[in-house]
């Protein structure tokens, strides 16, 4: 059975990745374009016009920019991944929620594959990789996979029934972008805001990826509070999922 499921994981992935690129001339390329794209919008914007006053602010961009896409992806096209295999649905038995694991793990694929990016700026910043980036990036990848899983769990099952909410997540994540420090540290955040870094569950994930890759340091705190967002997201994904998949195919 266990090696059921993963061959139905693995073949529903390869679907993900060759839909997402058909008829796609760049193809990957354009997993790393956009990211790079805003970095460098962002960096004319943020540096000669607010004029932010951080060190090697092309890299600073770059690896916070790389990990929030793969979230903002697998979000976004999690909304639909239950309406469009539909007929799948309907026809066939198997675990549904299998269709958005393929969905976010096609995205973690793409973020695997962008990481040589972010190595290429650390060279032409100068920045050494740090052996502590290799032991803790795969703790990070882990907190990220269950946190995104979790909120992917939750928009595609609550789509099913209420179409609207694809475009209410657009919204939320546009102003999330602005209240995760991306584009800003944390450090010019006030200090009596500061709580607002572990209110937001992305905060603390994006500064430890953007902290690894660029100090080789490990703020344990951000670290944990992320990890504690993920396992309730991935939970309660999981509950939500579980109380509405039931009504899929009398939906859909």
């Amino acid at each position: 059975k266990n090696q059921y499921y993963r061959d139905l994981l693995t073949a529903l992935v390869k679907k993900e990745v060759k839909t997402r690129y058909k008829n796609s001339f760049l193809g990957y390329l354009w997993s790393i374009l956009l990211p790079l794209s805003q970095a460098l919008v962002f960096f004319v914007a943020f540096k000669f016009i607010v004029r932010i006053q951080i060190e090697n602010y092309v890299l600073f961009l770059v690896a916070g920019l790389f990990p929030w896409q793969w979230f903002i992806n697998s979000t976004q096209s999690s909304a639909s991944s239950f309406l469009g295999n539909a007929n799948l649905i309907k026809k066939t038995t198997f675990p549904r929620e299998f269709i958005v694991y393929a969905n976010v793990l096609n995205d973690l694929i793409h973020f695997l594959l962008s990481l040589p990016v972010i190595l290429l700026f650390l060279l032409i910043y100068h920045q050494q990789l740090h052996l502590t980036t290799l032991l803790i990036l795969p703790l990070l990848l882990l907190i990220q996979l269950l946190m995104t899983t979790g909120v992917a769990l939750i928009v595609s099952s609550v789509n099913v029934f209420f179409r609207d909410l694809e475009r209410i997540v657009m919204i939320f994540i546009s102003i999330m972008f602005y209240l995760t420090p991306i584009v800003f540290a944390e450090s010019m955040i006030p200090k009596r805001l500061h709580f607002l870094l572990y209110a937001n569950p992305l905060s603390g994930l994006i500064v430890s990826y953007r902290d690894l890759f660029l100090q080789g340091t490990v703020n344990w705190s951000y670290v944990g509070v992320a990890a504690l967002y993920s396992l309730f997201f991935f939970a309660l994904g999981r509950f939500v999922f579980k109380k509405l998949q039931w009504r899929f195919a009398e939906v859909l």
